[in-house]
């Protein structure tokens, strides 16, 4: 038996090997085994799939501060395929953090996308529940509302804060009308009586029935201007005149996409009602606590009363003076509250002789003028101020003589 040929036949078994591991090695890497095993489905999904993206619109009940007492809107965008689910929603920069930007109108917004258990998170933290509500839109509908919402986080936070023109509802409402007409339909509004106070009521009107707190609903109606007066007589499109949040929920079961038969949000689906609790101390009680000190003080004539009294007086016209003719804050144009509520009589206090008998005059007509014919801007808390201020201005003529 011959052992020549046993080292050549060794040689050609392991090149053998070696190509047969190398060629194994490059299958693994080219088409990995967990690949292999997958049970993800083969090929490009079927974007148009009624199943492919779920829209929701959003509805949290109204918060403890000021900016969200009307509540909030905003979108789940939901894509199962690939495990997606993010909530889309325009946010302001941190208004606490930056009051005076807020006031001179500098505050910027923008529409940001979070995974929607972090959304949630810190509503749920301040206890502020919400509704959703899926929206009943053909799936290229949705596909186009999704991509119009990630442009919207592509541009950042760069966008005036307008809380008028450009709030919450508004701007979730022309996202949807910006994909409606990206895939080449139309939004199209019922005409119902459900809707029409939106045409019979102001935008100041809308926002002080729809603001649970009685502190606020006062201060965002003292800042504002007349241009939260206008009514809408020209009768634009209904999706221009959404100010509150619910308002666009009940717009949205009374519109349809295209020639669908069926409303965008069932007209079953539940909307929550307006809350409005009582505060302990309302604004009204204030103002007439302000009074009662006012007429007292006619008694007691203490200087120091009427000073803390006028100071209250300067900063609240101080106030107006600066959003009126410095700030770019929307809705905050001329102001008839400047004529009570202005810092001259106390930048002039020391001539009050002078002053104190022309200002009441000019007072009392003005709150003569109010009550016989009163200004939607004028509340009446802000004439029990005034007539405060009448008595200050009584007390120091009875003083002069």
């Amino acid at each position: 038996m011959s052992f020549k040929g046993i080292p050549n036949r060794f040689h050609s078994l392991m090149n053998r090997f070696l190509k047969f591991f190398l060629t194994l090695l490059l299958l693994c890497v080219l088409c990995p085994p967990a690949a292999l095993c997958s049970d993800a489905p083969a090929g490009e999904p079927d974007r148009l799939a009624e199943d492919f993206v779920t829209a929701y619109l959003l509805v949290f009940a109204p918060g403890d501060a000021m900016y969200s007492q009307v509540g909030h809107a905003c979108y789940r965008m939901r894509c199962p395929y690939y495990d997606l689910d993010y909530c889309f929603s325009y946010e302001s920069e941190d208004v606490t953090q930056r009051v005076l930007r807020f006031l001179a109108g500098d505050l910027k917004m923008g529409m940001v996308a979070l995974p929607t258990d972090t959304f949630l998170s810190s509503y749920i933290t301040d206890n502020r529940p919400y509704i959703q509500y899926e929206l009943r839109l053909p799936p290229e509908v949705e596909t186009e509302l999704w991509r119009v919402l990630d442009e919207k986080v592509a541009e950042g936070m760069n966008i005036p804060y307008d809380y008028v023109n450009n709030g919450c509802a508004l701007a979730t409402m022309r996202c949807l009308q910006s994909a409606v007409r990206a895939a080449d339909s139309r939004l199209v509004f019922r005409a119902d009586s459900a809707m029409g106070y939106l045409a019979d009521h102001t935008m100041r009107e809308i926002l002080h029935h729809s603001m649970p707190d009685t502190w606020s609903r006062e201060f965002v109606s003292f800042i504002s201007g007349e241009h939260f007066n206008p009514k809408y007589d020209t009768r634009p499109p209904l999706a221009e005149r959404l100010v509150i949040p619910r308002d666009l929920a009940i717009a949205l079961q009374h519109a349809t996409v295209g020639d669908m038969s069926q409303t965008v949000i069932s007209p079953d689906a539940v909307v929550a009602e307006n809350r409005y609790p009582r505060s302990a101390f309302p604004p009204m009680a204030a103002a007439l606590a302000v009074l009662a000190i006012a007429l007292a003080n006619i008694y007691f004539r203490n200087r120091y009363i009427d000073w803390l009294l006028l100071i209250v007086q300067s900063a609240l016209g101080l106030l107006l003076i600066y959003l009126v003719f410095f700030s770019s804050l929307p809705a905050t144009r001329w102001n008839i509250l400047l004529i009570p509520f202005n810092p001259l009589p106390l930048i002039c206090w020391r001539w009050r002789q002078l002053w104190a008998k022309p200002y009441l005059v000019l007072i009392v007509l003005w709150v003569a003028l109010m009550v016989f014919y009163p200004h939607m801007i004028v509340s009446w808390e802000h004439i029990i101020l005034a007539i405060a201020i009448a008595v200050i201005c009584f007390e120091q003529v009875v003083k002069s003589k």
